[in-house]
């Protein structure tokens, strides 16, 4: 016969001022000239280097993530009341991306210096947490104590008591962070390109899965 058991999911969690700053950025150039269309691209990659060169990072700080190249077609009605698919043009795009420790200076200053370039990417800021072995003993402890928590009290309605630990596992996903986004597509050059902004805390969480043996109050 199985002997009774309860099982528990702890829950550690924790809000946390994040640490580090993540500008992306996407570049875009359309031309129906294939080498026109690499020569807009490069063009507004050199303006962007340097625009963040003079904002105080280097250029090896940019690292690029996709670059993609696509054929852009529209459907032509003809007189005759037939459509065709017509070549219009390549599109291309590319991500790039700068982490720099948490700095709303420097933040604004990138920022300022982007929207007065040449170039008008779409712009996200992350606001992240670079050191999260940090925090994790203390969220792991948060966890084992929400899931006894947890058991006592579901045991205690039950008229059962905990017994001991059978099994503890540790969730694989391991650490989970939310932090939101903030977009913004740069299309003016202003000194104040960015508003005041007090970035919303990051929440941190880590589980651990307990089983405890029941038994019977004597």
């Amino acid at each position: 016969m199985t002997k009774p058991s309860i099982a528990v999911k702890g829950i550690g969690r924790m809000s946390v001022k994040p640490d580090q700053i993540q500008l992306n950025l996407e570049l875009k150039a359309e031309n129906k000239d294939y080498s026109l269309m690499m020569s807009e691209a490069n063009a507004k990659l050199d303006s962007l280097t340097a625009s963040l060169v003079s904002a105080g990072f280097s250029a090896d700080d940019l690292k690029t993530g996709a670059i993609s190249i696509d054929a852009k077609y529209d459907y032509v009605r003809k007189d005759d009341g037939a459509q065709i698919r017509e070549f219009t043009g390549y599109v291309y795009s590319q991500t790039i991306s700068v982490k720099f420790p948490m700095s709303l200076d420097l933040l604004s200053e990138a920022i300022s210096s982007i929207s007065c370039s040449s170039v008008s990417p779409e712009l996200s800021i992350s606001f992240m947490l670079a050191d999260r072995d940090s925090i994790r003993d203390d969220l792991l402890k948060l966890a084992a104590e929400d899931a006894r928590h947890k058991a006592e009290v579901i045991t205690k309605a039950s008229g059962t008591l905990l017994g001991s630990v059978k099994e503890i596992s540790y969730d694989i996903e391991g650490c989970k962070i939310h932090a939101p986004a903030n977009r913004m597509v740069l299309r003016s050059c202003s000194s104040e390109a960015m508003a005041d902004m007090t970035p919303e805390e990051i929440v941190v969480e880590e589980s651990v899965f307990f089983v405890w043996s029941l038994k019977q109050p004597s």
